[in-house]
């Protein structure tokens, strides 16, 4: 309620936000020629009478002329902190008339976003009636989270430039912006002891040779179609194209574990590393989607995140989301690593363990160790500050590789 308290800054930005430069100069002459009706001084009381004319008139016309704006927001539902984005900002003039003069504007609500074209509005000369026009608008948020799109302010300076009549526009459209990731130079992720049997000696070289493990069947080729291999002989007997269909090799669902416990969870080293591991699991979740591999489980501390796979897309939007909102917590509650029943949920449904440590000590190789009766097949990534030794079996990262982008999981 305090922005609507009459106060000089409440005052001044109102002011700033709904009348020009020229109709804040005509303000100030009306202001100094307002002296002329105390003194009753003629000159200055027409200068006052001119320009309090002026005001009210282009006041009504511009009233009159404002435009009726419908905005639509198209926005990526992932993007990821500090990153340039750009939103599809869709005008329609539901008015039978030519809206003119027409600007947008941000209305950030909160610190972490970020107009990229704070200086300037941006303007449209005209928008026939009926007529929708698309502009772009590029910002970004600065911090990791789940943010509601700002609003906006559509409206129009025409016919005198005098005054600003807007239409503050909001959205419902969610953002969940991750934390800054660079790809990761090389990720191997071992096969799961998930066989897959194949009729006979020749369908397993045919499956190699096409870069798959996996022979599907025969299918008759139809026009666009991508083509791996020929089927000749069954083209031959047929007298149709046939073409071989094979499956890329199915290496198991992953379940990627997040250290997230630490001494001083709420100081500024602690927030700092545990974004550079977020970083890290960001990178590895889009290297895991690049390789069409489905990740069961995110596992964040002591907590379960289940990922309902229905695609690649969807299963990154949820890891985002996961990322977005969690923090450190106590070194105290890495006890909980160690329930059985924690374990036998962190690995539900996952034949590939991919656990990121921010330390090793007894509780964490303890933990590794149960995991590992579970799902054997596993990366232990130890993400460090470059001093400490990483013990045996243990892949080394440290903070300035991922900071530059040169990890190497293997």
């Amino acid at each position: 309620m305090l922005k609507y308290f009459p106060t000089f800054k409440n005052v001044g930005r109102f002011f700033r936000n709904n009348i020009t430069r020229p109709g804040r100069t005509l303000l100030f002459l009306l202001f100094f020629s307002s002296i002329g009706l105390v003194y009753l001084d003629t000159p200055l009381v027409f200068l006052f009478s001119a320009v309090l004319t002026i005001l009210s008139f282009s006041a009504v016309v511009s009233f009159l002329f404002r435009p009726n704006l419908d905005c639509k927001l198209v926005t990526p539902e992932l993007v990821q902190a500090n990153a340039e984005i750009k939103a599809d900002i869709y005008l329609k003039n539901l008015r039978n008339r030519s809206a003119f003069e027409v600007f947008i504007d941000a209305n950030p609500g909160v610190d972490e976003f970020q107009l990229k074209r704070r200086s300037n509005d941006l303007s449209i000369g005209m928008i026939a009636p009926k007529r929708t026009e698309r502009e772009d608008l590029f910002f970004s948020f600065k911090q990791r989270g789940i943010y509601t799109f700002p609003s906006l302010s559509v409206g129009s300076t025409f016919p005198f430039n005098l005054f600003r009549f807007r239409q503050n526009k909001q959205f419902s459209e969610r953002i969940i912006v991750t934390p800054t990731f660079k790809d990761l130079v090389y990720l191997e992720v071992p096969k799961s002891h998930h066989a897959i049997d194949f009729e006979n000696e020749k369908t397993v070289k045919i499956a190699a040779s096409a870069g798959a493990s996996e022979y599907v069947g025969n299918r008759e080729y139809q026009t666009g179609m991508p083509v791996r291999r020929w089927d000749f002989s069954s083209w031959a007997r047929t007298g149709k194209p046939i073409i071989r269909e094979f499956r890329e090799n199915q290496r198991g669902d992953a379940m990627v574990f997040v250290d997230s416990f630490f001494e001083a969870p709420t100081s500024k080293s602690t927030k700092e590393k545990f974004e550079l591991i977020l970083s890290l699991t960001a990178a590895i979740s889009n290297e895991l989607a690049n390789q069409h591999i489905e990740i069961a489980n995110l596992v964040i501390g002591n907590k379960v995140y289940p990922i309902a796979f229905s695609s690649i897309e969807e299963q990154l939007v949820q890891v985002g989301r996961v990322l977005a909102e969690v923090e450190p917590t106590d070194e105290a509650n890495s006890s909980a690593l160690l329930d059985e029943e924690f374990v036998q949920r962190a690995t539900e449904n996952g034949s590939i363990a991919i656990l990121l440590f921010a330390r090793v000590d007894e509780t964490r190789t303890e933990f590794a160790n149960l995991i590992a009766y579970e799902t054997p097949n596993q990366i232990q990534v130890f993400a460090n500050d470059g001093v400490t030794v990483a013990p045996p079996r243990f892949c080394s990262v440290t903070f300035d590789q991922i900071k530059e982008g040169s990890v190497v999981v293997q």
